[in-house]
């Protein structure tokens, strides 16, 4: 019995649009510090509820910003790494995303639902310190404490996405594979609405256009490792959107 293995490339677009525009974390020595940290912050100017310096490192948010590469390439492991490690930077305001034990659970009913293996896929913004903020006199720092410049006329930060997306699982018995799409396990944190789901099987078929809930499937001749992509087209708001790019999250496939 062949085994194939495919590796899931991922790649969102961001589509400019007319569009009208957790838990707490564990409270160990890091989670003190950080707090201590930004205890003089004022918070409410990080212009999304995350911010990447005050959460927990569990994954290079970085690698999945939007561009393929063969450094971000995904498991559904690497996806949870990521997806943590945005909750955990939770600084302004109360987290609206999910947990993920929630996503968790409603990745278990996925499964049960269907042979196509079901598809993780996240877009979030965050917020992270520039790297000139206190050289460019935007914050200062003192006794392992960061503290707001009075009057500044610039933000000490920026908004970055995230993008991944992953397979529920990695392998597959035979060639013949589908993957789907699903509502549930699509978690959204700013940026428009969703325009449109894709997916490459790398089989010379291209991207074929994919819809909520409806299988996609590819036969493979011979065993071994495939390559997949995966597209999300977003329809950003006038005047917040981010350069459009063809993103990485890989995720290992079935």
């Amino acid at each position: 019995m062949k085994k194939t293995t495919l590796l899931l490339l991922c790649c969102w677009l961001l589509a400019l649009g007319r569009v009208a525009a957790q838990s707490a974390p564990p409270l160990d020595s890091v989670r003190l510090y950080l707090d201590n940290m930004f205890a003089n912050v004022d918070k409410t100017q990080v212009p999304t509820p995350y911010l990447e310096e005050y959460g927990a490192r569990f994954a290079p948010l970085r690698l999945f910003a939007g561009t393929l590469q063969d450094s971000n390439r995904t498991t559904v492991d690497v996806w949870r790494l990521l997806y943590g490690t945005v909750l955990s930077g939770n600084i302004n305001g109360p987290c609206t995303l999910p947990l993920l034990p929630d996503l968790n659970t409603a990745l278990q009913a996925q499964e049960a639902a269907g042979p196509a293996i079901p598809l993780l896929v996240q877009r979030l913004d965050y917020a992270t310190l520039r790297p000139d903020a206190v050289t460019a006199g935007l914050l200062t720092g003192q006794n392992d404490q960061l503290f707001d410049v009075p009057g500044r006329t610039q933000s000490p930060y920026r908004v970055r996405t995230v993008f991944a997306a992953a397979p529920a699982r990695s392998t597959a018995p035979t060639g013949n594979v589908s993957f789907v799409f699903t509502q549930a396990l699509h978690v959204q944190s700013g940026g428009g609405s969703l325009r449109s789901l894709s997916l490459d099987f790398g089989d010379g078929r291209g991207y074929l256009p994919a819809t909520w809930g409806q299988p996609l499937a590819a036969s493979y001749a011979t065993a071994g490792t495939k390559r997949v992509k995966v597209r999300v087209t977003y329809n950003i708001p006038l005047g917040t959107a981010r350069l459009a790019g063809v993103a990485a999250g890989t995720g290992a496939g079935v």
